[in-house]
């Protein structure tokens, strides 16, 4: 009776009600916002762009290799001066931040993928994601990276590929551009973004790359540009992802300086249960690349969350007993 009593009062003294209920919204809210797991995966393939309209990816497929508590996403493959290289943003947990990054690739024995160290891009200071890059006839190479938060765009050129860039030409002053994609139709080139206010997607028109750019009047809402356009069979395709979707889809792209014309033409589905989405696809000469969101791994989890975790673990899940 006197262990009894003595533990009942340790147990009524203890504040472990309030603390419980605490730890269960905390495990509650970690896991309603998983963080998120995105992998790059490489096909080597001569006849790229056909593979792409065959409506699905390959199952053999070269996986960028994983580093412990980031994701990478966004690819964009890109030759220029005999070099292949893939650029993509790297997102640490730790963090919560993005850089822009790139990996040399070669084609190995058996269609494998030989990468080579990763290199951390000098350049885009402000830009976090989407790092287009568009190779023009004389082998020169622009990146337009994703610059919303400084509310511009910009081209930048490269002065050694594939890790340094300088500005050469501001497109828009007050347009938070999304996925810009630059691309080369006839005599004119093109960028394709859309404008993070309104979700709508804008084309800018040039001559040369220098500028002058000018604003075309037509706009397609709900769209947004998910990779490299390329050619096939005279026409030109561009990988589009719809609001509110998990897919790519191809849409064929006529573009004139009067008109615009965008038609969608076939989605790239996913084949297997275990990835649920699909972002980016870049069409390479012999390569291209995608990324594919699979289940969150339990260790980004935790180290998304540890710091917030060991901090409640110190101030709140300690149980306070009263005497």
């Amino acid at each position: 009776m006197v262990m009894y009593s003595i533990t009942g009062r340790l147990w009524r003294g203890c504040n472990l009600t309030r603390k419980y209920e605490r730890l269960c919204v905390s495990l509650k809210t970690m896991m309603e916002s998983v963080a998120p797991d995105w992998h790059i995966g490489i096909v080597v393939s001569r006849a790229a762009s056909s593979a792409i309209l065959r409506h699905r990816i390959p199952t053999h497929v070269a996986w960028m290799p994983r580093q412990r508590g980031a994701y990478r996403a966004h690819p964009h493959i890109a030759t220029c001066g005999g070099v292949t290289a893939v650029f993509y943003s790297e997102y640490t947990y730790a963090r919560d931040t993005a850089v822009l990054a790139c990996r040399t690739i070669q084609r190995g024995d058996n269609a494998t993928v030989m990468f080579g160290d990763p290199l951390y891009i000098d350049g885009p200071h402000t830009s976090r994601t989407y790092p287009f890059v568009f190779v023009d006839r004389d082998d020169t190479a622009y990146m337009t990276p994703q610059e919303e938060a400084c509310g511009a765009l910009v081209i930048y050129r490269a002065m050694r590929f594939p890790d340094t860039w300088e500005p050469i030409v501001t497109v828009a002053e007050d347009f938070p551009a999304l996925s810009p994609t630059l691309m080369r139709s006839g005599d004119h080139y093109y960028i394709a973004a859309t404008d993070a206010r309104t979700r709508e997607l804008c084309i800018f028109i040039a001559k040369e790359i220098s500028g002058p750019w000018t604003r075309m009047q037509q706009t397609f809402p709900a769209l947004r540009c998910a990779g490299s356009p390329f050619v096939q069979n005279h026409v030109l395709y561009l990988p589009i992802r719809e609001e509110r979707t998990s897919y790519v889809t191809l849409y064929r792209a006529t573009l004139t300086p009067q008109m615009i014309i965008l038609h969608p033409q076939t989605s790239i589905s996913l084949w297997r249960s275990s990835f649920r989405a699909l972002q980016t696809v870049s069409v390479g000469t012999s390569f291209y690349a995608f990324d594919i969101l699979t289940r969150a791994c339990f260790n980004n989890v935790l180290a998304r969350y540890g710091a917030r975790l060991l901090h409640a673990a110190r101030t709140r899940f300690v149980p306070t007993i009263y005497l």
